[in-house]
């Protein structure tokens, strides 16, 4: 599963938890909703353009340096 798709579920359920402790109202949902739909997209077609634009050894090297960014951030959390 890529980075951002996980993201997009830990918003999710972080809404939901949200919801159940009546803490998020609808419309303030739609608008989250509308927001991380909008935010997706331009990840994806960012995606898409890294990947016309990189080689494929350039595109490893970046997941790679992704990924451990993105655990030692989630460990200082």
């Amino acid at each position: 599963m890529a980075d951002p798709e996980l993201e997009a579920i830990r918003q999710r359920r972080m809404q939901e938890l949200m919801a159940q402790r009546g803490m998020g109202n609808p419309q303030n949902s739609e608008q989250q909703k509308a927001q991380e739909d909008a935010k997706s997209d331009a990840e994806e077609r960012r995606q898409m353009m890294l990947s016309q634009i990189l080689s494929s050894e350039a595109r490893e090297r970046r997941k790679f340096t992704f990924e451990i960014i993105s655990r030692s951030s989630f460990i200082g959390s």
